[in-house]
C-alpha cells in the first residue's frame, strides 16, 4: 500500500513473515530479488524503480541490518529493474539492466566493495517493457 516495498520471508516449513523495508511513495515499480550462492552467501539483493524514475538497492544478509542506497538518479530508469548476481568471474558482480531514458538499455554493475559503473548497451528507441 501506499507505494511500499514489502518482504516476505520464511524458513522452509515455517510461517511468513513480512517486514515494510520502502516506506511510503518509496517504490513505483515490481520489485527483483535475487539471494546470493556466493560471499557474502545468503544475502538478499532487491532492486526496484524508486521516486522520480531513480534507481535503488537493497541488501542484507541473514539477521543483519539492511542497506539502501540509491545507485540510479532522477531520470535513470522507467521499467522495474532485473538483478543477477554472478557466480563466475568477476564472482559476486551484481549485474542491473533496466529501460532508461528515450527507450534506451541501460547496464549497472559492480564487485562487492567496489563503486557501480553505468553502460548504455543499446540506443535510443531500443528498449520498451511493459
Amino acid at each position: 500500500p501506499s507505494n511500499t516495498l514489502q518482504y516476505y520471508h520464511a524458513v522452509p516449513g515455517g510461517p511468513f513473515f513480512n517486514d515494510e523495508i520502502g516506506g511510503a511513495d518509496s517504490t513505483y515499480s515490481a520489485p527483483t530479488i535475487f539471494v546470493r550462492s556466493v560471499d557474502p552467501e545468503g544475502e538478499a539483493d532487491i532492486v526496484a524503480e524508486g521516486p522520480s524514475n531513480t534507481l535503488q538497492y537493497y541488501h542484507a544478509v541473514a539477521g543483519g541490518p539492511l542497506y539502501h542506497d540509491q545507485i540510479g538518479g532522477t531520470g535513470a530508469i522507467y521499467s522495474g529493474p532485473l538483478i543477477f548476481v554472478r557466480s563466475v568471474d568477476p564472482v559476486g558482480e551484481a549485474d542491473i539492466v533496466a529501460e532508461g531514458p528515450s527507450n534506451t538499455l541501460q547496464y549497472y554493475h559492480a564487485a562487492p566493495g567496489g563503486p557501480v559503473h553505468l553502460d548504455q548497451v543499446a540506443g535510443k528507441g531500443s528498449t520498451y517493457s511493459g
